[in-house]
């Protein structure tokens, strides 16, 4: 059975560009942050920091393989796939594509651990079985 995943798209900036007018690596690691604000929002758990009961997703590992220069005003597509969804965590694969020539240009791996801050402390909790259906039921 293929995983299920998610899809998103964005165009890259200006401002996101280094010197040589490339995109800088540390923006790979927004897009898929981004990526997976829009995902956990669209299964009914918002990135939103109200109250205790507010979760949070630290990240305890991010990596990349650069497959292809990408520059500004470029649109990618960035797709986010559950790999491991764990106790308390997820980790998250994903991949971005070049829009104009559908060729990848980054890969990796993200692995987000799901929390709870009482009292300024962050502790683990264990993923809701209803967000672990929801991710395994992605299309």
């Amino acid at each position: 059975m293929e995983s299920a995943k998610y899809t998103t798209s964005r165009t890259t900036q200006f401002a996101e560009g280094d010197s040589s007018g490339i995109i800088h690596f540390s923006n790979f690691a927004v897009y898929i942050e981004e990526a997976e604000h829009q995902i956990l929002d669209f299964l009914g758990y918002a990135v939103e920091v109200k109250d205790s009961y507010s979760l949070h997703w630290p990240r305890l590992q991010f990596s990349a393989t650069y497959t292809e220069p990408l520059f500004p005003f470029e649109e990618i597509e960035i797709e986010l796939t559950p790999k491991t969804i764990g106790k308390t965590s997820i980790v998250w694969e994903w991949e971005i594509l070049r829009k104009s020539d559908e060729k990848q240009v980054a890969n990796g791996e993200m692995k987000v651990v799901c929390c709870r801050k009482v009292k300024g402390v962050l502790s683990s909790v264990p993923l809701a079985q209803e967000l672990k259906d929801k991710l395994n039921d992605l299309t």
